[in-house]
């Protein structure tokens, strides 16, 4: 299995961020699912785990991690170890 070097992916992970961001700003009945989003923050990089932070009428947040999934079997994923020490 190889992996692209050239910054694509990287890219790739931003449009999607940037397309389910406006998606939720746009589509009422999921904004109104997700709590009357007023605000939807991008986060992403090494500091945290959400790419993006719904933030609702009443103030309170909905941490979201965006994958793109182009094919069957291809797309994004995060390595993260949950274990407790």
């Amino acid at each position: 299995m190889t992996w692209t070097t050239d910054g694509t992916a990287h890219k790739n992970g931003i449009s999607g961020e940037d397309e389910i961001r406006e998606y939720i700003m746009k589509n009422k009945h999921l904004n109104e699912s997700l709590g009357d989003i007023v605000e939807v923050k991008k986060m992403g990089g090494t500091k945290y785990k959400e790419d993006l932070q719904c933030i609702s009428k009443d103030g309170s947040v909905v941490p979201l991690s965006v994958k793109t999934f182009q094919t069957t079997g291809k797309g994004t994923h995060d390595w993260y170890n949950s274990t407790s020490i």
